[in-house]
């Protein structure tokens, strides 16, 4: 079992997303074999995480980007888009094939609430079929919503919310 202690989740502060970029790729090329969305496709992939680095250069202050490293090594990545006062949307999620751990999924997911104090609200998207991502953020407390304020296809991905327990 992973210690989750050796984990640390901190904002970017390199010039570049090269590791995270190698992760994200990684990450959805290997899970894209269990269902079929817009991830099974390389391009789209990388072109996907263009607008990433693209909204990372520009520093804009209605986005947040997360990494987790352990021992110096990046394992996962989070980007959120600040929608409004109390809200974020998940742009971009992805750990190691080798870490896919719900507490660390979950100690990204939540990182919102720490990093971004005023948010009440997370939402984010899950491919239709993709089974075991909706079963793990239903197991997080998500649930379905047709209110997801985020940037996401509707025919091909469900949005989900998590309300902050106060």
């Amino acid at each position: 079992m992973n210690n989750q202690n050796n984990f640390k989740v901190t904002p970017i502060s390199s010039n570049s997303l090269q590791k995270e970029r190698e992760l994200f790729l990684k990450c959805w090329s290997q899970s894209s074999k269990n269902h079929t969305c817009d991830q099974q496709n390389k391009d789209y992939l990388s072109k996907l995480f263009d607008k990433e680095e693209l909204d990372y250069k520009k520093n804009k202050p209605d986005t947040l980007f997360l990494h987790v490293s352990k021992n110096s090594k990046v394992v996962g990545y989070i980007s959120f888009d600040i929608k409004d006062s109390n809200s974020v949307f998940v742009r971009q999620l992805a750990i190691s094939p080798n870490l896919t751990n719900t507490d660390l999924i979950q100690r990204l997911l939540f990182s919102a609430f720490n990093y971004i104090p005023i948010t009440q609200k997370i939402f984010l998207a899950v491919c239709k079929n993709n089974e075991s991502a909706k079963k793990l953020v239903s197991s997080l407390g998500f649930t379905l919503t047709t209110n997801a304020k985020g940037d996401y296809n509707p025919e091909k991905y469900e949005g989900y919310e998590l309300i902050r327990n106060v």
